[in-house]
C-alpha cells in the first residue's frame, strides 16, 4: 500500500519502536515573549518507561529546522494498560475507529517519535483533538488533586 500523510487525531499503528523515545513535558511557559505575552514551549526528556503502545493518536507533526529531511510527530499512546496515569477511553473522543477501543486506555502524556517508526498506510479512525486534550487535562487535574 501506498504511504499516506499524517493527519491531526488520526489513529495509526507503531512499527518497532525503540527503547527509549522522547516524553513531552509541558507546555512550560519559557523566557521568550510574543505581543507581550509568555510564548508556551514543550520540552523533551528521553525516558525508556512508557507503556506499550498498540496504536498511536497524531497530535501534529514536529520538522527538525536542523535537519530538514527529519521529520517527528507527537503522539498520544492507546494501550491496555491503565499504568502511568492513563485515561479510559470514552465513545465520546473519538469520531471514527475501525478497532474496539472499549478496554483500551489513552496516555496522558505525549511522546515524540521518528515518523519511520509509524505505519503510514491505514488509518484506523479519528480522535477529536480538542476534546481529547480537554479531557486529558481536567483527568490530569483530577489525579494531581487527589489524596494519597
Amino acid at each position: 500500500m501506498k504511504p499516506q500523510i499524517l493527519q491531526n487525531g488520526e489513529i495509526r499503528h507503531p512499527k518497532k519502536l525503540p527503547n527509549e523515545i522522547m516524553k513531552c513535558i509541558g507546555p512550560l511557559e519559557s523566557n521568550n515573549w510574543e505581543d507581550g505575552n509568555p510564548v508556551q514551549t514543550d520540552s523533551f526528556v528521553l525516558t525508556n518507561e512508557y507503556p506499550k503502545p498498540h496504536y498511536l493518536v497524531i497530535d501534529r507533526i514536529v520538522k527538525a529546522y536542523f535537519f530538514k529531511d527529519i521529520s517527528w510527530c507527537l503522539v498520544y499512546m492507546i494501550t491496555h494498560s491503565q499504568g502511568f496515569n492513563n485515561m479510559k477511553i470514552a465513545k465520546h473522543l473519538y469520531h471514527s475507529s475501525d478497532i474496539n477501543l472499549e478496554n483500551s486506555y489513552i496516555t496522558r502524556d505525549k511522546f515524540l517519535i521518528n515518523i519511520e517508526s509509524i505505519n503510514q498506510t491505514k488509518v484506523f479512525g479519528k480522535f477529536n483533538l480538542d476534546v481529547l486534550t480537554k479531557e486529558l487535562y481536567e483527568y490530569f487535574l483530577l489525579h494531581r488533586l487527589k489524596p494519597k
